[in-house]
């Protein structure tokens, strides 16, 4: 057995599959249209040069959609295999996730793409009635008899992503109680049993250092699990008073809320501000990333794109004071719980 990228060589062989497997080389997902027989891919030849199986995929700046999974041979791992390198060119290629659309009826596919890691991002419902209007071939009923209804979304996280949770339950409390400010995120760990988080606040007056430089800090990781995700962020109680007191939690744990050095938080105008949005980003592993900034200025607010190094140097030295939140995943291989 080989496997090999599609190449033009295995062009006709993919068309003449696809066509008798999916009755067209047309696919729909999500509403978009794929021709299956133009995409990119992998396939596993038998020593005839014939198809065993074969995967198709789209990708775009962030993902990879496997748009077709076939294996012909059953219960020899092909489809595993495949499956494998798709993942495998996802993480060489620095993406977010792989994710696929199946249908409802295919119960098979369900417990294939969940037994290897993959989790139920969305049920789509009805959405093959609109499908069928682009591809009329799609047949009414399926496996077992079941009515094809409905799209069934998995998705496996392959790099580290991070969220803005800018309405989540966190913010909504202390906006209503009130206790004070709260910068709330989501965070997704892959591959969190080898995986090391560190979040910090680090400060800035007059454009220099503040001393102490990080003043809050929390670490933790190599996960008993292999994958992890939970909330984490940053939070001031009593901003404005002489008590103000300085708080950071993850899904591991928090730090005790605890009292800062009077004037870190001065009665100037001030703005907090997030500095990644709701969409998921990634983390490269040893990457540094901003994820929130408090502003303390004389007068008013110049805006600033928190993900340039440059405009935040600017920004540092015209602000009165200037508070960082930051983020680093570090990979610690070799590591383990015992």
């Amino acid at each position: 057995m080989k496997l090999l990228e599609i190449d033009d060589g295995l062009k006709n062989k993919v068309s003449e599959l696809v066509s008798n497997h999916w009755g067209s080389s047309l696919m729909v997902s999500r509403g978009k249209v794929h021709h299956i027989d133009r995409l990119p891919g992998y396939v596993i030849l038998d020593d005839a040069g014939e198809i065993l199986a074969l995967v198709t995929f789209a990708r775009t700046d962030h993902d990879v959609e496997i748009v077709s999974l076939d294996s012909l041979v059953e219960n020899r791992g092909l489809g595993s295999m495949l499956l494998n390198k798709i993942e495998t060119y996802a993480r060489e290629k620095k993406l977010r996730r792989v994710w696929l659309i199946t249908t409802n009826d295919n119960t098979r596919a369900i417990r294939f793409y969940q037994r290897r890691g993959y989790k139920m991002k969305g049920i789509y419902l009805n959405a093959v009635h609109e499908a069928r209007k682009i591809k009329p071939q799609i047949p009414r009923t399926g496996f077992d008899g079941i009515e094809i209804e409905h799209e069934i979304e998995f998705e496996k996280v392959i790099r580290e992503v991070i969220s803005a949770s800018t309405d989540s339950e966190y913010e909504k409390v202390f906006k209503e109680l009130p206790l004070g400010i709260i910068l709330d995120y989501h965070l997704r760990l892959p591959r969190a049993d080898r995986s090391w988080v560190t979040i910090w606040v680090e400060g800035y007056r007059n454009g220099e250092k503040m001393e102490p430089f990080h003043l809050t800090e929390l670490s933790y990781g190599l996960s008993p699990n292999k994958t992890d995700e939970g909330r984490m962020g940053f939070g001031i109680i009593n901003p404005g008073g002489d008590d103000a007191l300085f708080f950071l939690y993850t899904p591991a744990g928090s730090t005790t809320p605890h009292k800062i050095k009077r004037g870190i938080i001065s009665p100037k105008p001030s703005i907090w501000d997030y500095a990644i949005g709701s969409e998921s980003i990634g983390l490269n592993p040893g990457e540094t990333k901003i994820l929130g900034v408090l502003r303390q200025v004389e007068n008013s607010f110049r805006p600033y794109n928190y993900q340039d190094a440059e405009a935040i140097n600017q920004m540092i030295a015209e602000d009165v004071s200037v508070l960082l939140l930051k983020i680093k995943v570090e990979k610690r291989e070799g590591e383990t719980n015992d």
